[in-house]
This record gives C-alpha cells, structure tokens and sequence, in this order.
C-alpha cells in the first residue's frame, strides 16, 4: 500500500513537476444504477447496488488554470482523466467549495465536487454516468473523505 502512493506521489510530481495538487482523497462509497440499456444489462441484471472504490486515491491537479484529475484505479494503475483524453472544467465554486466536470465525447459525464463542511471535514463526490455507448451503463454517487483541498487558489485562479 505505501508503495502504490509514493509511486502515486512520484507520478503526479514527475509528470506534473509545476502542477499545484489542491485536493487529495482517498476511498468513497455509495450507489450506482444499472438501467436496462445497452448490450451487457437486462430487465434481471439492471437496478440499484451499493458501490465502492475500497483503496480509491483520487488527486486534483492545477497548472495555469487547467485541471486534471489523477485516480487509482481498481487496478491499482495510476490515470490522468487529462491524458485519457477527458475535457474539464471548473463549474461550481464557493468559498469552501468546488466542482470539475470531466467529460468524454458521448460516453462519459463526470462530476467531482470537493468541499470543507460546517464541521470542518474535508469531503468529496464523484457523480458519474456512463451512457449506452460504454459497455456497461451506469450511474453513480460516491462519497468520500480527503486529506487536503486548497481553496486558496480560487482568489488567484478567478482574477487572472
């Protein structure tokens, strides 16, 4: 385990040498829906399971106002939603609080949202549907707890 993150850690900051990380999380829990769509689900197979991703890290990554978000997979390879070839955008922001969308060309609407609540926690989703064109449709509403988010670059990132 301590070696998947600092090859984790090495990736982010060899492939990303003046990237600021502004958010750092780890495993998230929920649910997904299968809808009775496409090839691989049926009226038997589709419906509501709980879902996970048990030793999930996931990393928010800014460098000249472009995002990328790096994720362990179920795997355990390290991945760039950037280098898959996923567009993203920042959509939401607040002062203790923000959102990414990640999408890719008819196939897959991501949205991870990162915030510091009430309490002081340090929290994040990830809402995710995969259309008709993957090979198995779903769509999810993982949470999950981080280690660090920054808000600060938000000052920086909106005047310049």
């Amino acid at each position: 385990m301590k070696k998947t993150i600092l090859t984790f850690l090495v990736f982010i900051f060899a492939t990303h040498n003046i990237a600021e990380t502004i958010a750092s999380c780890g495993p998230s829990e929920g649910q997904s829906y299968f809808p009775n769509l496409g090839q691989l689900i049926d009226k038997n197979t589709s419906g509501w399971e709980e879902d996970r991703i048990s030793n999930g890290k996931v990393s928010v990554t800014l460098t000249d106002k472009e995002f990328d978000i790096m994720f362990i997979d179920i795997l355990g390879d390290i991945n760039s939603l950037k280098e898959q070839g996923a567009n993203l955008s920042l959509q939401l922001i607040g002062e203790n609080s923000f959102s990414i969308q990640s999408t890719f060309l008819g196939q897959t609407l991501e949205i991870y949202s990162f915030w510091r609540n009430n309490e002081g926690d340090l929290k994040y989703s990830l809402n995710q549907t995969k259309g008709e064109l993957n090979p198995i449709p779903k769509s999810m509403l993982l949470l999950g707890d981080c280690s660090m988010i920054s808000f600060d670059w938000l000052q920086g990132y909106l005047t310049k």
